[in-house]
């Protein structure tokens, strides 16, 4: 049976010098702005998921799309707390991810991915 892929928008996490594997579960500390604002949109309104992706350079504070890597994963987060600006989360690694677009959401402060 082959599996069927799934077209969805969610906000982006992007992670320096971290790479995530399926059916794992992992605790992520974030601190950019980028990414905390990606956390508090995923928890508020994509029923707490995300995609992780890593950035090629983790020199870089504000990365574009030619920045990240094309493959990353869905995670869903599992908790969250957040002291002094810094949020950590527990994420379960629910699969793997082709990111096929990206772009930063003026609105949210955040980067939005299309993948499947």
């Amino acid at each position: 049976m082959a599996n069927k892929s799934h077209k969805i928008q969610l906000p982006l996490l992007i992670t320096k010098q971290l790479v995530l594997f399926p059916k794992n579960q992992i605790t992520i500390d974030a601190g950019r702005e980028i990414s905390t604002n990606a956390i508090k949109l995923s928890k508020n309104k994509a029923d707490s998921l995300l995609f992780v992706v890593a950035q090629k350079n983790s020199t870089i504070d504000m990365p574009n799309t030619d920045d990240l890597f094309n493959v990353g994963t869905l995670c869903r987060i599992l908790t969250s707390s957040t002291r002094d600006k810094i949020i950590k989360i527990r994420v379960e690694v629910v699969s793997r991810a082709s990111l096929s677009d990206c772009h930063y959401d003026e609105d949210e402060k955040c980067f939005l991915a299309d993948g499947e």
